[in-house]
């Protein structure tokens, strides 16, 4: 049996074999417990504690994605071997590493999920990014996407790269100066439109 039990380890989740001569402990929560073995008048022995720990699986945000472009991807409740824990009802609140994100509202898991939610979200900013999912309660309950490639959208806009000198000397060469082609986001396109210069 189990005894010492803390946060979400139920006394079910020790499963004795048909014969009763061995056990399987399958913790489904958070938490821990001491499993206490019997026999008659013999005295009880007791294990050291047993620790349950969990995580959350991020994935399916598609990569490479172009930027601006809303993706799904899905979060599950999994216990230390990758079983998707049905009976989370934990609220989750996501991060990433793109400032641009546009992510999910904090949500809380229903027991119609069953452990799995799909959502959706937008990365804007080019490069290699990241999804994270982190419980609002037990922060050590987390998951993250990383890898995710975005890339540019479609040309939108001009901007500096490096602007002229706001004054130079009479004769002197004016400093280099640099416009760069971008998307809505301010990411640069691969573009090679020709630029035209007009003094004014």
């Amino acid at each position: 049996s189990l005894t010492n039990i803390t946060g979400g380890v139920a006394a079910g989740d020790l499963m004795p074999s048909a014969d009763t001569k061995s056990a399987t402990l399958t913790g489904h929560l958070p938490g821990g417990a001491n499993v206490q073995a019997t026999s008659g008048s013999l005295a009880a022995v007791y294990s050291s504690i047993i620790t349950v720990t969990a995580k959350l699986s991020v994935s399916g945000y598609a990569s490479p994605a172009t930027a601006g472009v809303s993706q799904s991807f899905s979060v599950s409740a999994q216990d230390s071997s990758g079983t998707t824990i049905t009976s989370y009802t934990g609220t989750v609140h996501f991060t990433s590493s793109d400032s641009q994100a546009t992510l999910p509202r904090d949500y809380t898991f229903v027991g119609s999920d069953l452990g799995t939610k799909s959502f959706n979200a937008t990365l804007g900013t080019a490069g290699t990014q990241s999804l994270t999912a982190v419980d609002t309660v037990t922060a050590s309950i987390d998951g993250t996407q990383s890898g995710i490639v975005i890339n540019p959208a479609a040309k939108n806009k001009l901007v500096w790269g490096t602007q002229p000198a706001t004054s130079v000397t009479a004769g002197a060469s004016w400093p280099s100066l640099t416009v760069k082609i971008v998307d809505q986001y301010g990411n640069q396109t691969a573009d090679t439109d020709s630029i035209t210069l007009i003094p004014s």
